[in-house]
């Protein structure tokens, strides 16, 4: 486990300590001057002890005068640095295969695997770890002759390494000495250097890929294969009013002006014309719904708080994230030849950006429509309470693009379309005519979720747990078709079980086991059954006959299962809003890049 501390460097100003091993003797690299480069030192080793007292701790090289406090309680204080911690034998196995212990170079391999916060992730306070499924499969394609079960099939080697865990010393010492010191390496190359370039030149970047993470290696210029392009050569001093990054290197080139094609509440619902002089630095990150020629199979997004902080896209073999896994999940199965064909974002009718977190309605090519979002009061959309804004696109929808939120929450949402494939064209948005089941557990719009789904023409069900709450249940038709009920979550902590087949005789009932959680009520189990007699006697049991249609409420910590009675109701025409063509220069956005915004 990670662990963070603070610490105050004496006559100096605070910084957040980062630690990347939990073993008691550390040693720690920072910067007291963030403006001088030759200002990075290192303090000396440091046992920590058990309790939570503050420590001081000498600087190498300086009086022992000079020290540094840790101080072991997290204080609420913001802090002005970054400082890193290295455990002891990690640093001394980096040392050992580095040769030697640059400072400057310590420092950057620290803050280049540890993600700047307010740009690329919302990593929460006090802990960072790096991805324990990619470890994991760095252990399991690890060879080496002195390693006896180099020789096994790497199906035997990934449930060897699952059992031996990532934090024994073994463990720990391949991926230090393997991945980060590959890094490290990397890193002593020059940060910057100079690249003649003509309009329209192609260049190709070497990639090297650390823990999962691809880091640029080099660029090479007047290659067949074209990473980047070079678009705009502007004069010295003068640069674009946006300046846009993405957090891949394979981001859709055709976007010219993305920032402009995003979907943007400030400037689309508000009408706000506020400009900036200076230019605006824009990270963004993309989606693709391609995984080399196949189209994915199904869409999640997670939701926390009161909008979307993370969306997945899952394939035959793979899945690919991103923003994070955190809250509920609402999750879409699509079918082989189904294809996303529009996209409505809908959000609240106010000029507050405080309720402009968008929830995503869409419509497939199959005239299938559904919503990832929170349920919605009737009443509240009966009186326009509500907006549903659709984007514009010339085809399918090929991929999603968002700026990096500064929050958690997303605000700033586009779409990538193929440009070629036919669609039907968009129907109306609907939202449920269902009251919400009593008591009230949360608030509509901010965390109470509805699913259902019909047990009628079933061909297979299979269920997901999430320790002993089960989340939601996979209900394959035998149309082929699949619908969700409930969440289903798809991380490597969940459990699947299949609980019914077609092949299956004399199946009449479904039942819902509930049990009580903390002062909540979740589901624990759910069975088919030829025999209702027992589930009818049980008072926590909900039962249904097979060819019903059923309803799961759920939020983080809630569930409730009720008849489905099928009611859903058109939004009003007045609350339907559609994204005009939007002009940059005297040229459409969407002739630029498939995606519009609103005047």
């Amino acid at each position: 486990m990670p662990g963070s501390l603070n610490f105050a460097l004496v006559g100096s100003t605070k910084v957040f300590v980062i630690i990347y091993q939990s073993l008691l003797i550390i040693l720690t690299v920072l910067c007291l001057d963030l403006n001088n480069d030759n200002s990075i030192e290192l303090t000396d080793r440091a046992i920590l002890p058990k309790s939570g007292h503050d420590i001081d701790v000498t600087l190498t090289g300086y009086p022992r005068t000079y020290t540094v406090m840790i101080d072991r309680v997290r204080r609420p204080s913001r802090f002005d640095q970054l400082a890193f911690c290295f455990h002891n034998w990690c640093f001394s196995v980096l040392m050992w295969r580095l040769e030697g212990y640059p400072k400057p170079l310590l420092y950057k391999l620290a803050r280049t695997l540890v993600p700047n916060q307010s740009m690329w992730e919302d990593v929460p306070e006090g802990t960072f770890d790096l991805d324990s499924a990619n470890q994991m499969k760095i252990l399991a394609s690890y060879n080496s002759e002195r390693l006896f079960i180099s020789n096994l099939p790497a199906e035997l080697r990934s449930y060897i390494w699952q059992h031996v865990g990532l934090t024994t010393p073994y463990s720990v010492f391949i991926l230090v000495s393997d991945e980060t010191c590959r890094l490290a390496c990397c890193l002593r190359s020059i940060s910057t250097r100079n690249i003649l370039l003509e309009r329209d030149s192609p260049l190709s970047a070497s990639m090297v890929t650390i823990f999962g993470v691809a880091y640029i290696q080099g660029l090479i210029v007047g290659v067949d294969r074209k990473d980047l392009v070079c678009t705009t050569i502007s004069s010295s001093g003068s640069c674009p009013k946006d300046q846009v990054v993405w957090d891949q290197p394979d981001f859709p080139s055709s976007l010219l002006y993305p920032n402009a094609a995003l979907f943007d509440f400030d400037r689309d619902i508000i009408r706000s014309n506020t400009e900036t002089e200076t230019p605006e630095r824009r990270f963004l990150r993309y989606l693709p719904l391609f995984n080399k020629e196949e189209y994915i199979k199904g869409l999640s997004i997670y939701f926390s708080g009161r909008g979307m902080v993370g969306i997945e896209t899952h394939f035959t073999q793979t899945s690919q994230l991103s923003g994070r896994r955190d809250g509920c999940i609402v999750h879409f199965p699509i079918s082989a030849k189904e294809r996303i064909a529009h996209v409505w974002l809908r959000m609240i009718n106010s000029a507050s950006l405080a309720f402009a977190a968008p929830a995503l309605t869409i419509q497939t090519t199959l005239g299938r429509l559904y919503t990832f979002g929170s349920y919605i009061l009737p009443s509240l959309v009966a009186s326009d309470y509500y907006r549903w804004v659709r984007l514009q696109s010339e085809g399918c929808v090929s991929g999603f693009y968002y700026e990096n939120p500064y929050w958690t929450t997303i605000m700033r949402f586009g779409i990538i379309s193929d440009g070629t494939t036919a669609r039907p064209p968009p129907l109306p948005p609907l939202y449920h005519l269902s009251d919400v089941p009593l008591p009230l557990i949360t608030s509509p719009s901010a965390g109470l979720f509805l699913s259902f789904a019909s047990m009628n023409g079933l061909e297979k069900v299979e269920l997901s747990f999430d320790n002993k709450r089960c989340t939601g249940m996979l209900v394959h038709y035998l149309d082929g078709l699949t619908a969700v009920l409930g969440q289903w979550r798809t991380t490597s902590l969940s459990q699947y079980s299949s609980i019914y087949n077609s092949n299956w005789p004399n199946i009449t009932h479904i039942y819902f086991k509930m049990s009580k959680f903390r002062d909540r009520q979740i589901v624990t189990d759910v069975a088919f059954s030829e025999d209702s007699t027992r589930a009818k006697s049980d008072p926590d049991c909900r039962l249904f006959a097979i060819g019903e249609s059923i309803a799961w409420w759920f939020s983080t910590s809630y569930d409730t299962i009720l008849p489905w009675t099928e009611d859903l109701g058109e939004i009003p025409d007045g609350s339907k809003m559609s994204q005009p063509n939007c002009s940059i220069d005297g040229r459409s956005v969407q002739q630029i890049g498939d995606t519009v915004s609103l005047l």
